[in-house]
């Protein structure tokens, strides 16, 4: 029942360029739910600990070769319009 209206409030912070944070397993993203699918529709997001496929899965965006073992707790791509940016964000113990 809430996810029409959940859909619209997506569209309306895209349009109006605002903040909108989404979290969840790279399984989850993958789904056809109209929820997601207009989450993913921005191509912009933050990519933690990424596998190989997940930039093009996910918000369309090739990665660079990237191997999972690579990158420890908060590494990972920023994703925005189509161009992917390494990045360390803090991770608390």
């Amino acid at each position: 029942m809430v996810e029409g209206p959940l859909s619209e409030l997506v569209k309306l912070c895209r349009r109006n360029g605002h903040l909108l944070i989404a979290e969840g397993e790279s399984t989850a993203w993958a789904s056809p739910w109209p929820l997601v699918m207009e989450v993913r529709n921005a191509r912009t997001g933050l990519l933690l600990q990424p596998d190989q496929m997940d930039g093009d899965n996910l918000l369309r965006t090739s990665l660079p070769r990237v191997r999972r073992a690579d990158f420890p707790p908060g590494r990972g791509f920023w994703i925005k319009a189509g161009t992917a940016t390494k990045v360390q964000i803090p991770v608390g113990d």
